[in-house]
């Protein structure tokens, strides 16, 4: 084998590893931190549910930047935004150690979600031009399995470090990770520029990152008016929902628009889309709530909570596998009802959850709980795309991905507006061991969830069923 010939191997057996190493981290670092909430609350002397703002902020940061990744790469370069990126997200994991208050940690979350909202589309990218079609499912699998072990030892790790070490090291643990992959990114990664560089629309860019900013920290804010007085919240909301009305204008007659609203036409994606708004506010709260709630009410140590949760990961990681096979059987409508109806299930079961309630039947729902929540996030991640033309793939793209990151930074505000409000309106104390504010919640997250059901009842018994067909062939 000339050198030549060395180096082409070496950059296609790295570039999967590194792709996996980044995602690795983003998903281990969405994963880890709320095993830690109680810890920093007490170290900031601040309520648990104030460290929501760290959280939420996260989403926040991805939804509002994960638009303009595409067309940065396209003319920077995907080596160039790829390492940029990595590093971007290194500096600000840093930064978060050094917060002094959850106003820092929140602004600082926000920066790393920037940084991760890039990241993640130009790793993406990098795998699809690096990788033949024949071996892209092989490759896939390997990736993606790396990355949802990140998922799966967040809270394991988080429950360590938090226990054994400071909160702290929950940001560091990304620092090695994300310099070697700078590292072999800088030796492996090709640099890849587009030919022609599609026009940008700015002002498209400028009105939604405002109008979600405006929508995301008002609903965060609802419930703390001695923070933010209730007139300006309401401004903010207010503010936020006449530019997403102009946004739809705007896009309407644009020739080149950030959001492509047409493809609400496609009934199969525009029935996945509005599923996917029940779907994400309940799978983003619960990783939220029930570590609060078995350090807060159970009065478990983090380790223990993080082990606690293991069982809800599991599931999502084991779940995944069978899906594809699951949806041939039975067809999308079918699936995402059965799993629908278990996730209900379950939210109603957590909501009669206490400090006495046993490990083992904790355990148990929680796994159950995990393969619903997976089955239904990848059921109609397909169905969005299923009838939708290749020319338009990269429009929905931008416009699904950008709506699941807003609407999980909405989920962990209506979450903790309503263990308050359950908290005040029963004149409750937030974290008495009978857990009652978060039985209500839960009890509030299963009618969401039950909305679902009027919205699945709308596809047909054989909808996306040709597109499926197809690709099996």
């Amino acid at each position: 084998m000339n050198t030549k010939s060395r180096r082409l191997s070496d950059v296609n057996t790295m570039i999967p590893l590194i792709v996996a190493l980044v995602l690795f981290m983003e998903f281990l670092d969405s994963s880890i931190l709320n095993t830690a909430i109680p810890t920093i609350a007490r170290q900031f002397m601040q309520n648990p549910i104030i460290l929501k703002f760290s959280v939420a902020t996260y989403y926040i940061g991805l939804a509002v930047f994960i638009p303009i990744s595409g067309f940065c790469t396209d003319k920077f370069g995907t080596k160039t935004v790829f390492i940029i990126s990595i590093l971007l997200f290194i500096l600000f994991s840093y930064l978060c150690t050094i917060a002094h208050n959850t106003a820092e940690l929140s602004i600082f979350r926000f920066c790393q979600g920037v940084g991760g909202a890039i990241m993640n589309p130009a790793a993406r990218i990098i795998l699809m031009r690096k990788t033949l079609p024949q071996h892209l499912l092989k490759v896939q699998a390997f990736v993606f399995s790396t990355a949802l072990m990140g998922m799966l030892c967040g809270p394991i790790i988080g429950g360590i470090i938090t226990n054994y070490f400071a909160w702290e090291w929950i940001f560091y643990i990304n620092i090695p990770i994300g310099v070697l992959c700078v590292i072999l990114g800088i030796k492996y990664v090709e640099q890849s520029k587009s030919k022609v560089i599609p026009k940008f629309d700015y002002l498209g860019f400028v009105i939604v990152a405002t109008s979600l900013c405006c929508i995301s920290i008002g609903t965060e804010f609802i419930g703390h008016f001695d923070i933010i007085p209730m007139q300006i919240i309401i401004a903010l909301l207010i503010l936020g929902l006449v530019l997403f009305i102009y946004l739809i204008y705007h896009c309407k007659n644009s020739k080149k628009p950030i959001f492509n609203f047409a493809v609400f036409n496609i009934k199969t994606f525009r029935i996945g889309f509005i599923l996917n708004i029940s779907i994400y506010l309940v799978t983003t709260a619960i990783p939220f709530m029930l570590p609060l709630m078995f350090q807060e009410c159970f009065k478990l140590s983090p380790m223990a909570s993080g082990m606690l949760i293991i069982p809800l990961v599991a599931g999502f990681v084991i779940g995944r596998r069978e899906i594809n096979i699951l949806i041939s059987k039975i067809g999308f409508r079918d699936t995402i009802f059965g799993a629908l109806m278990i996730q209900i299930l379950g939210l109603l079961v957590f909501a009669n959850f206490n400090a006495n309630t046993s490990f083992l039947f904790i355990i148990i729902t929680e796994f159950i709980f995990g393969i619903s929540s997976v089955t239904l996030i990848s059921s109609t991640g397909a169905l969005n795309y299923v009838d939708v033309p290749k020319i338009k793939v990269s429009q929905v793209t931008t416009v699904d991905i950008t709506a699941r990151q807003f609407i999980s930074s909405l989920s962990i505000g209506i979450c903790s507006f309503s263990l308050i409000f359950f908290a005040h309106y029963f004149n409750l104390d937030l974290f008495a061991s009978n857990a009652k504010t978060f039985n209500y919640t839960f009890y509030l997250f299963a009618v969401i969830s039950s909305i679902g059901l009027i919205n699945v009842s709308r596809l047909g018994k054989n909808d996306g069923e040709i597109a499926l067909n197809k690709e099996s062939q």
